[in-house]
């Protein structure tokens, strides 16, 4: 079968065409490709037939062993796709200019894409997905209290500033990532599941010592017992800037009720990086009500035929 794979800031996706699977066969076949014995990623697209201005996708995500609802990182590298790796064609989808609009099917709603692009390449894609905000507000954008600090659960996400923790476990350094400090996390991280009372391996650890003019530097280590890090992740970065805005009341850059967070991220399985995720969160009324977000390093990796 075809397959596009890529990146967005390390977090690798694949993408395979849905009628090229076999019915019944989706999730299997996704997490074969999602192996290291294969080509391996992190989340794999099933991308269905274009109809009615819709592209319907499915999400794997390998350390989940199922599908999931959204990923961010699936939407840039799609986004990309269409446009250098030949898939508009692919999937029907007529490009005349930039930018290039088009409206992804996801579990959790519609997610609409807008493609900037020039005749060198793509130079951004803005991934709306306030579809998501539902998904967190249905599931809960709470303060979790924890043995001596303070986390947040925003849906169900870990969202905890590591600084709390290291004054919790002064052993922890999250600058380096040592395995003592994985070890603080793994323990930290199960005592959030067992005060939600739910198994979530979505993770967002973060401070605010950024090095290159970002508001806070960011890390997504959702499993690492599996070695399941991202150095980049759209949906984390939406779950943190969303308990950001609500809990913690911050907004360091306000316009038109639009705040702007900008996250470090993008480095080698420690905080920070040298790329940027770019968060808009719209407010109405005290109401959240539009999440968009880009992320400054989105490429292709490998296009070709995979044998499952």
């Amino acid at each position: 079968m075809e397959f596009i794979k890529g990146h967005m800031g390390g977090n690798q996706i694949i993408l395979i065409n849905g009628d090229e699977i076999n019915p019944g066969e989706e999730l299997k076949t996704a997490l074969k490709a999602l192996d290291s014995k294969s080509i391996g990623g992190h989340q794999a697209g099933i991308i269905g037939k274009f109809r009615d201005g819709v592209l319907p996708v499915k999400i794997v995500r390998y350390s989940w062993r199922d599908f999931i609802p959204a990923c961010g990182g699936l939407t840039q590298v799609l986004g990309v796709a269409l446009i250098e790796g030949g898939a508009a064609e692919r999937y029907g989808i007529t490009v005349k200019q930039s930018p290039l609009k088009v409206t992804l099917g996801f579990d959790c709603g519609p997610v609409p894409l807008e493609i900037h692009f020039d005749n060198k390449g793509v130079k951004k894609v803005e991934t709306d997905l306030s579809s998501f905000i539902g998904e967190c507000e249905k599931e809960g954008i709470e303060v979790v209290n924890l043995d001596g600090f303070k986390a947040y659960k925003s849906g169900n996400f870990f969202v905890v500033d590591g600084d709390a923790i290291g004054k919790a476990y002064p052993d922890s350094n999250f600058h380096i990532m040592d395995d003592e400090t994985k070890k603080i996390f793994n323990k930290v991280q199960k005592q959030f599941q067992q005060k939600i009372g739910d198994e979530t391996w979505n993770a967002a650890l973060y401070d605010f010592y950024s090095s290159n003019q970002a508001d806070v530097r960011v890390l997504f280590p959702h499993r690492l017992s599996m070695g399941h890090v991202e150095t980049a992740c759209g949906t984390g970065s939406i779950a943190l800037a969303l308990a950001l805005v609500k809990l913690a009341n911050f907004r360091p850059y306000v316009e038109d009720s639009v705040v702007t967070l900008l996250f470090e991220t993008g480095g080698d399985n420690i905080l920070g990086g040298d790329e940027i995720t770019t968060v808009k969160i719209t407010e109405e009324s005290g109401k959240i009500v539009k999440a968009v977000f880009s992320h400054s390093v989105v490429e292709m990796i490998a296009k070709g035929e995979l044998y499952i």
